[in-house]
Formats: C-alpha cells, structure tokens, sequence
C-alpha cells in the first residue's frame, strides 16, 4: 500500500502526538458515525426504520442534517458506528483541519514500523545467548 500524499508522515504525526501529550491529553472526539441506522416513529407508534450507508471514505458528520424524513414523523432515533478521530492542528493542501482518525492511523503506524523500521534494526539485534 503507496502512502497517500496527502497524509501527513507517521513520523511527524507521532512527534505532533507525544509533544501534544506531554502537556495535555490527546484530543479525542467523535467526528460522526459510518454506517447509520435510523428508525422513525409516528403518531400512531408505528415504527419505520432505514439504512444509510456514506461513500468509502465518508461519515455523517456530527451535526449533520438528515433529510428525507418521513412526513408525520415524531420521533427519529439514529445508530452507527462511530469514527474516533485525533484533533490535529495540521492543515491539509486546501487549509482545512486535518482530523486522524484512530484505528486508521494505528493500522498505518504499525505497517509503517513493520516495513520500514524493523527491517533496519534487526542486522543490529543479537539475540540473547547467540553469537554470530
């Protein structure tokens, strides 16, 4: 797997993250949910329930607007999966904020150590009672 460009080197993510903790502790939130389920009531307590699924790579944001509401409505619940992200305070090519999300980020940074640190250290590592 090619690193995306656009994403920031694990390296200079886990510096931004260690001089972050050093002082706080890192800035975890919801940034909204990935696969949603939402259930309708209506007057007559009938439910209705439907399924959404955003594009690869996309989530309801929190504090999105949700349409197509069934007419006569009165109470909406909604379920998914929600993507825990790291608040950075790096900025994407466009300016924007750029938000890591965590399970993604540790899938990379453990491949990144894998393929790429690993195999650098272990001509250096003698294992304990052998010789070469």
């Amino acid at each position: 797997e090619g690193s995306n460009e656009q994403s920031p080197h694990a390296l200079r993510l886990l510096n931004q993250f260690s001089n972050t903790d050093r002082h706080t502790k890192l800035p975890l939130f919801a940034h909204g949910v990935q696969g949603i389920m939402i259930k309708w009531q209506f007057p007559d307590g009938q439910f209705r329930a439907g399924v959404g699924f955003p594009g690869p790579g996309n989530l309801l944001e929190d504090q999105a607007e949700i349409k197509n509401v069934p007419q006569g409505a009165v109470h909406v619940e909604s379920y998914g999966t929600p993507e825990i992200v790291i608040r950075t305070t790096m900025k994407d090519a466009q300016g924007r904020t750029m938000n890591v999300p965590i399970v993604e980020f540790v899938e990379n940074t453990l491949t990144f150590i894998r393929q790429e640190i690993l195999p650098e250290l272990t001509p250096h590592v003698r294992v304990s009672g052998k010789r070469r």
